[in-house]
């Protein structure tokens, strides 16, 4: 195979972020431009041009292209999706509005009579274009009511007149056979040829709730997203001449190429802050001491956390657009929250500070950008604090203006008759708490503690509220990879291609036995292996990996446990108990080994190999930095304190080996890393920034 070249681009909110790998001299390189929101190909492709001229590389060694993108969730998020009719089972039309009846345990939401759930309020299919059918098959796949062709022709006729562009369907019990589905689909594609279609083949799973979500999430979002991965393999090959496969980063972890993508779209819907998950699982895995990390990624509108545990990142099932808008598909666990360098600052009807949800976004961003953004965000309080230097920011490549920060900070601190720098570093500290509280959430939903995890901070913003977040969370280390501001983009380049598949048995696992558990087994581990040789994996370069789902017998929501991938028989059986009892004992701190353990899922996971990417080695020097590295001294207000002349070093400059004593700020170029007072900062072999905290520097607040 001849080297190149190897990019991964994520687009965020504010900023698109790209990374190239020169295969060659095991060198990394990176930039950012401003997201163009309208047509996110424009910036894609432009931030590729960026790189090949600032590095003088001929566009035609570009060898491979990993790609991640916000155009399904945007979609989701704003509602701006395909027109989409829905066909169901009759009887089940409202399945969509329960939301499985659940109600969040929010101040003036468990109690109220007259609140509805967000898909009551704002539904991504309306209940009017989801049409009922006169159709059922039993658990086993028996036929209960006949599907008639005449029925579906009908709605599907409705649906075409209302000006629907999507339709799914989704039956009960379709999990388990899929021929009223599939007869639904080409009476479809016979009245209406140009829609959309999509079924729940894509995630053929018991649990009908969630499934349907699945499903009306794919049509709703899939043609914007499908629509956008054409123009941009267009683009691609008008502007820079790449015809080669383009890779899509997915949300259960891992590459899939454009081809496979457009099958089920919907599986891409969160694919940038995956990546940065998989960017942490290879440090744990390549670079660091602790396979232990959790990992604050904070953009320009929001923080995405998640959880590396002994060297994986965490998965979950239970990932939601919103309050029982349920994406049931196994996906790296990423929370977010509205926290990020575009979040405002608003002063509330109470007269109490508040940051975010709300955010500046790229267009008109904050006040100092200078963009006709008149409202102060987080950005600015930065500014204000002295923590973002103008001259320094994105290489001086854009302009920030301090005055117009304080002028916008100043506006809301006369509301309530504060100081406009006492109101930044306010907001600084709501902003750390609000991370810090998430998480812990996310340790504590899985009984997990802080002590014993480093903490990770990247994305544009992170480095800069990583130390204050372990800070209040006793954390003892932080990490700053090199590539801070990009490093969901480099989370691209390390993955590998993965592929899954599932089936529900619903049985006892005593019940089902070897044998018949080794065939549902062989059945989608052969699927996943079939599907990763459709793109290019060798098949003895496969990996495979096996989770079961089930539960003890009589309770209502099942257990993910990964077991050993292995040929079942009388001798090993018995061990798959102890997986689900053990799992038990950790998570809920009890075992129930009188009950019988009921199997509802068995998934397979493919994977191919890794992709070879090998960090360089920064320059070694001694305890001191040069002094050439300082580039500035400068005021720096944080803490409630004021500290004069504290450096700020160039990070590019730092060597292995280098000690920074806080209060200090490193400049990345593409990011800046604060270090907090009474904590150090050392510098890596590979020119990460470690920060250690002694015990005595935990809690940000005096």
């Amino acid at each position: 195979m001849t080297k190149g070249f190897v990019a991964g681009i994520d687009v965020g909110g504010t900023f698109t972020d790209a990374v190239i790998y020169d295969e060659e001299r095991s060198k990394l390189y990176r930039t950012k431009v401003l997201t163009t929101a309208d047509d996110q190909s424009i910036g894609t492709v432009g931030a590729l041009q960026r790189l090949f001229t600032d590095l003088d590389i001929d566009a035609g060694r570009l060898r491979r292209f990993n790609h991640g993108y916000t155009v399904g969730i945007n979609a989701a998020l704003t509602r701006t999706g395909a027109k989409s009719g829905l066909l169901c089972t009759k009887g089940h039309r409202e399945n969509m509005d329960s939301g499985g009846m659940g109600r969040p345990f929010d101040e003036g939401v468990l109690y109220n009579p007259y609140w509805q759930r967000p898909h009551q309020v704002n539904p991504i299919i309306p209940r009017r274009y989801r049409r009922e059918i006169a159709e059922r098959l039993g658990e086993a796949g028996n036929t209960l009511l006949e599907l008639q062709d005449d029925e579906i022709r009908r709605e599907v006729r409705f649906l075409k007149g209302e000006g629907v562009e999507s339709i799914g369907v989704c039956f009960v019990n379709a999990y388990v056979d899929r021929r009223h589905e599939e007869r639904a689909i080409r009476i479809i594609e016979e009245e209406f040829p140009g829609a959309y279609v999509q079924s729940s083949k894509i995630y053929p799973v018991a649990g009908e709730l969630k499934r349907t979500f699945v499903v009306a999430l794919d049509v709703y979002c899939g043609p914007k997203i499908n629509t956008y991965l054409e123009r941009l393999k267009s683009r691609m090959a008008e502007e820079i001449g790449y015809t080669d496969e383009i890779y899509i980063m997915q949300m259960g972890g891992g590459l899939a190429t454009r081809e496979m993508i457009v099958e089920a779209p919907v599986c891409t819907l969160q694919s940038g802050p995956v990546a940065g998950m998989l960017g942490s699982e290879f440090y744990a895995r390549k670079i660091l001491d602790t396979d232990n990390l959790i990992c604050i990624d904070v953009g320009g509108t929001s923080t995405d956390i998640g959880l590396v545990r002994e060297g994986s990142a965490e998965v979950t099932r239970d990932w939601e657009l919103d309050y029982s808008i349920p994406y049931a598909m196994p996906t790296i666990d990423v929370r977010s929250i509205g926290a990020g360098g575009g979040s405002l600052i608003v002063v509330d009807e109470m007269g109490s500070l508040r940051v975010g949800p709300e955010s500046a976004g790229s267009k008109p961003g904050p006040a100092c950008y200078g963009l006709g953004g008149t409202e102060p965000a987080v950005t600015d309080a930065c500014v204000a604090m002295g923590i973002i230097q103008p001259e320094l920011f994105l290489e001086g490549r854009m302009n920030v203006d301090r005055g117009k920060a304080l002028e916008a900070l100043g506006r809301v601190a006369a509301r309530i008759d504060m100081d406009p720098l006492l109101l930044a570093q306010g907001a600084y500290e709501l902003v750390t708490l609000n991370i810090a509280e998430a998480c812990e959430k996310a340790l504590i939903s899985r009984g997990l503690h802080p002590q014993g995890y480093s903490l990770m901070g990247f994305g544009a913003a992170g480095p800069m509220f990583a130390v204050s977040v372990a800070r209040e969370l006793s954390i003892p280390e932080v990490v700053i990879p090199y590539f801070p501001g990009g490093f969901a983009a480099l989370g691209m380049l390390t993955s590998r291609l993965k592929v899954q598949h599932a089936v529900s048995p619903m049985s006892e696992l005593a019940a089902l036995g070897p044998e018949r558990l080794n065939a549902v087994v062989d059945q989608i581990e052969q699927a996943c292996i079939e599907d990763l040789v459709r793109q290019g994996v060798k098949r003895a370069d496969v990996v495979l990996e096996r989770t079961l789902c089930g539960m003890y017998r009589g309770q209502s929501w099942d257990q993910q446990v990964p077991v050993a991938v292995e040929r079942y028989d009388d001798a090993n059986f018995g061990a798959i108990r102890g997986y689900f009892d053990r799992h038990y004992d950790q998570v809920f701190g009890y075992q129930a080994q009188e009950l019988p353990i009921f199997l509802t899922t068995v998934r397979a996971m493919a994977y191919g190999p890794y992709p070879d990417v090998v960090l360089p080695n920064i320059e070694k020097g001694g305890d001191t930095p040069d002094a050439a590295a300082v580039i500035m001294r400068r005021d720096l207000h944080m803490d409630r304190e004021t500290h004069r002349n504290v450096p700020f070093y160039d990070r590019f400059a730092l060597k292995a080996g280098n000690l920074i004593p806080g209060p200090a700020i490193i400049d990345d170029r593409l990011s800046t890393i604060v270090v907090n007072k009474a904590t150090h900062a050392r510098i890596d072999d590979y020119g990460n920034v470690i920060v250690d905290i002694p015990a005595n520097a935990n809690r940000a607040r005096p």
